[in-house]
């Protein structure tokens, strides 16, 4: 028989279609622990099994349950896990970080230069375990990573020149102000800083 253009399947009939020649040990350990839920036994004992499972998985009971019905729905598929592509990354669509930056400051938005140097600044605060209170775009051409804490203020700006600044006030004198070095051990030593003033 010739083939012809429609006798081809589409990508919706062949989706789900692979053949699974390889499981990695995690998987292959959450293949175990599926079944053995999957083996007969009473409600009682499959509760203790679920929950069990559960506990060695590092799961809640209802994503063990999920990840069984994804087992009889689609055989060993439902159980290779897959990493994120955009794993570690900001999810905010580009339009909505557009549409925020224009309706909410008159500045020019954040350059590359100035969104470079944030990420930058946020590996080392999620590292050392202190994420900002928010992070938003400078109203002078840039973006504030700022921290409150009760009445002291702080924050560290990045600016679309590349210069990068830090800030820190009780809000009753004047703040102190002062220019960080763009390396990481000087941004470190802000951050150090910064905690430290707002720990007091």
């Amino acid at each position: 028989m010739i083939e012809t253009q429609n006798d081809k399947p589409n990508d919706d009939e062949v989706e789900g279609s692979d053949i699974i020649t390889e499981l990695s040990a995690g998987d292959k350990k959450l293949l175990e622990l599926t079944q053995k839920l999957l083996e007969p036994c009473d409600r009682t004992t499959y509760g203790e099994r679920q929950r069990e499972v559960a506990v060695k998985l590092g799961k809640s009971a209802r994503t063990v349950r999920r990840l069984v019905k994804k087992w009889e729905e689609q055989g060993l598929a439902a159980l290779q896990t897959t990493q994120r592509a955009d794993k570690g990354k900001y999810r905010i669509d580009s339009q909505w970080q557009k549409f925020i930056i224009n309706t909410c400051y008159n500045a020019e938005p954040p350059n590359n230069i100035a969104l470079n140097w944030t990420r930058e600044i946020l590996k080392i605060l999620f590292k050392m375990g202190f994420p900002p209170t928010r992070i938003t775009p400078s109203v002078e051409n840039g973006v504030g990573i700022s921290f409150i804490c009760e009445h002291k203020y702080a924050d560290i700006e990045c600016f679309n020149e590349g210069d990068i600044l830090a800030v820190i006030s009780d809000g009753k004198g004047i703040p102190e102000v002062w220019e960080v070095e763009s390396t990481t051990l000087a941004i470190t030593s802000t951050i150090d800083k910064i905690r430290e003033f707002l720990q007091r």
